[in-house]
Formats: C-alpha cells, sequence, structure tokens
C-alpha cells in the first residue's frame, strides 16, 4: 500500500470512530491499555510545569488524553498524516494532514515528543531527523512501537484473512449488486445463496466475527433493499466493500510496520543519529502475558 493509500485509510478509520480510550485494540486485550496508561503517566508526571508536548501520530489523542489526566498544565499538540481526525478534546490540539516528515514548527520548539504506534508508520530516517529538530536541548522523547510477535498483531491477521474472504467481490459483492440491478425490471426474492452467508461465514472463521458481520449486512441490504431504490442499495454495498477496504489496508499497514529486534534497532540508530539520545529498547507486556506486545523507547535530545 502506497504512502497516500495509507493516509486514505486511516483517514476513514478515524472518522468512522468516537473518541475511545482503548484504540484499535479488540476487547480481550484491553489490559494493554491499562499498561499503556501507566507509562504514559509516569512520563507525564516527570516533566516540568507547563512542558510543550507533541504527540506523532496522535489518532484521535488517547496519548495526550492520558497525560492531561495527570497533568492539565502541559501544552499537548497532536498531529496526524490523516486527512480528517475527531474534533480535539479539551487542552489539546489535533492537526490533520501534518506528516512526521515534514513537521511545521520551528525548532527547539517543544520539551518533549511522543508516540504511541505512529512513528514506525513513516519514513523513520526523515521522521527521526523531525524528531530532533523539534525538541528543544534535553528534550525528552518516548515512544511505544508494535512488536512484530505481539498480541495486536495476531489478532489483526485472522480478522484481515476473514474479511477478505468476505469482502472479496466475487464472494457476495458482485452477485449482491447483480440481485440489485435485476430487482429494477422485476420483483425478485432473496436467494437461499445470501440467507445461508451468515452460517457460512460462522463455518469458516468461527473466531473471527467481523466475517459474519460482514455478509450479514449484505443480507440485510438485499433484503430492505426491496422497498428501496436500487441506487440506494448500491450505494450501501458500495459503503461496505470501501469500509472492507479500508480496515484490510490498516492491519496490512500494521504487519508492515510492527518491528521485530532488528527493526527496533534499526529505529534507534535513526534516532541517534538525528541527535536524540536514546536508551535500548525495553519489551513491554500486559499483566501476565508471555508476549510482548510492544517496544518502549526513551530519550533525550543531546544539548549543544
Amino acid at each position: 500500500m502506497s504512502r497516500p493509500d495509507n493516509q486514505e485509510a486511516w483517514g476513514r478509520f478515524w472518522s468512522n470512530r468516537r473518541s475511545s480510550a482503548s484504540g484499535s485494540l479488540p476487547k480481550g486485550l484491553q489490559k494493554i491499555d491499562l499498561v499503556q496508561r501507566q507509562h504514559w503517566h509516569a512520563f507525564a508526571r516527570s516533566l516540568a510545569k507547563g512542558a510543550r508536548v507533541l504527540d506523532l501520530g496522535t489518532g484521535d489523542g488517547v496519548v495526550l488524553g492520558k497525560m492531561s489526566l495527570v497533568r492539565p498544565d502541559l501544552k499537548l499538540v497532536g498531529v496526524d498524516s490523516s486527512p480528517s481526525l475527531p474534533p480535539s478534546p479539551r487542552r489539546m490540539i489535533l492537526k490533520p494532514r501534518v506528516e512526521m516528515e515534514r513537521l511545521p514548527f520551528p525548532d527547539a520548539s517543544f520539551d518533549a515528543v511522543v508516540s504511541q504506534f505512529g512513528l514506525e508508520y513513516a519514513d523513520t530516517s526523515t521522521a527521526a531527523l523531525e524528531v530532533g529538530r523539534v525538541l528543544r536541548p534535553d528534550g525528552r522523547l518516548q515512544l511505544i512501537v508494535h512488536h512484530r510477535s505481539g498480541p495486536i498483531v495476531a489478532h489483526n491477521l485472522p480478522r484481515r484473512e476473514a474479511l477478505a474472504w468476505a469482502s472479496s467481490p466475487d464472494q457476495y459483492l458482485e452477485k449482491a449488486r447483480a440481485l440489485v440491478r435485476a430487482r429494477a425490471r422485476a420483483q425478485l426474492p432473496t436467494p437461499e445463496f445470501f440467507v445461508q452467508a451468515p452460517h457460512e461465514a460462522r463455518r469458516r472463521y468461527p473466531s473471527e466475527v467481523v466475517a459474519t458481520e460482514f455478509v450479514g449486512a449484505i443480507l440485510e441490504t438485499l433484503e430492505l433493499g426491496r422497498a428501496a431504490r436500487p441506487s440506494e442499495s448500491l450505494e450501501v454495498l458500495q459503503a461496505l466493500e470501501e469500509r472492507a477496504g479500508n480496515e484490510i489496508a490498516r492491519i496490512d499497514a500494521l504487519e508492515r510496520v510492527a518491528c521485530d529486534a532488528g527493526g527496533i534497532d534499526t529505529i534507534l540508530k535513526k534516532l541517534r543519529a538525528g541527535s536524540v539520545e536514546a536508551a535500548e529498547p525495553r519489551e513491554i507486556f500486559e499483566e501476565g502475558a508471555q508476549r510482548p506486545f510492544a517496544w518502549l523507547l526513551s530519550g533525550y535530545r543531546k544539548g549543544q
């Protein structure tokens, strides 16, 4: 997926969300959010009074929201390459259409730079230089980066497989469109093929409800579409296809950027090349877990 496609996918993702503390984590992994919150609370408490903080890949501002809970005095700015973001919560500014590789801020303008599952989606060489540029001397850095072998990636890959099957145009979508067009000429019932689709989805992907939900939405569109104009049903089917494509593109990007030990070491070296003195990465775990869900990178801008 190209960079513009990536931005468009994330834009649709955020525009379809409500503000949430959980990001894109599944319900079964909410203990991860607790660990993340603890790290951001501790980092926020360590900053000087009134510190100016920049969050890269901010999304709906969840990281800044966690920090503001314990430090309402902080001056919080979040940027994201997405063309649209939710409205900015209180006590922070969220800026869409800002790429990490070209930050629109003067040199040494922030006391801290943070990111949670953000920096790894950028051109990390250029973004690391920008981090070093906008940080003031001795300014602080903290990043949480996707771990390739962690449960977030493990959760999303089978979800993508199920959604790709359900949303494949030659599976149900094209047949549904053909039926809608045929109904413009004659009253036709919904074939058993569509009625049985949710059962087939559950048989194939018993642990991935997204497949059942998707084909169920197609069936509902066809049933309700009997009393609607064909153009309306076709618009709904198109919207379903686009939502599925957005989700698949998001998971593709996640798989591509999640870091193993070599990947996180590469990011570390790029940060150091950008005048950020970063400590060795740490793996972080949810309570009782055997696999780390992320890497933690901490550092500071070397003084002039």
